[in-house]
């Protein structure tokens, strides 16, 4: 329980930018969005020099802070699409199989964060119910609940959109 040296820091680094990286991605799907949050999550855990109890405290601990540091860029590329409609209106066209996971995406990103923080987990990063109920901080019970309460919302929000769409 000490705090970690720079051979384990390196350690760390290796060990879980991948991850990281996944799971920023999952949030921005920008590349090098995702790349710049691995960076900075690295960075306050460097300046931290925090505690950490194990191996599974240290993973915990960095995918909270890429979730939130990911939460937090969408949170700015979104005022900065309010502010410049010509980026709406320079963006590329995609097939449809794009349109559709991007329409599941906007979705997924509507929902509120309790909820689009199980969803992602569970099913873009395939983390467990138990792996989530460690990384959140509550029981597994409660990430049942919320996974169940997020697919019924997600599935409304989905056939809301369809009907719309559809008319």
């Amino acid at each position: 329980m000490k705090q970690l040296t720079d051979e384990q820091f390196d350690k760390v680094v290796c060990d879980y930018s991948q991850m990281l990286f996944k799971v920023a991605y999952s949030y921005t799907k920008s590349i090098a969005d995702s790349e710049d949050i691995v960076q900075e999550v690295f960075m306050k855990l460097y300046r931290a020099r925090k505690v950490f109890e194990n191996d599974e405290h240290i993973k915990n601990w960095l995918i909270r802070v890429t979730i939130n540091q990911s939460i937090n860029e969408n949170k700015r590329k979104q005022k900065e699409l309010l502010i410049g409609d010509e980026y709406i209106n320079n963006l590329p066209d995609t097939s449809d199989a794009d349109k559709k996971n991007e329409e599941i995406r906007e979705c997924v990103m509507s929902l509120k964060a309790n909820y689009r923080d199980v969803i992602i987990l569970f099913y873009y990063d395939n983390y467990s119910i138990k792996e989530i109920s460690n990384i959140l901080k509550t029981s597994e019970v409660n990430v049942k609940t919320i996974l169940n309460r997020a697919r019924n919302k997600l599935k409304d929000e989905i056939n809301k959109r369809g009907n719309t769409n559809g008319k």
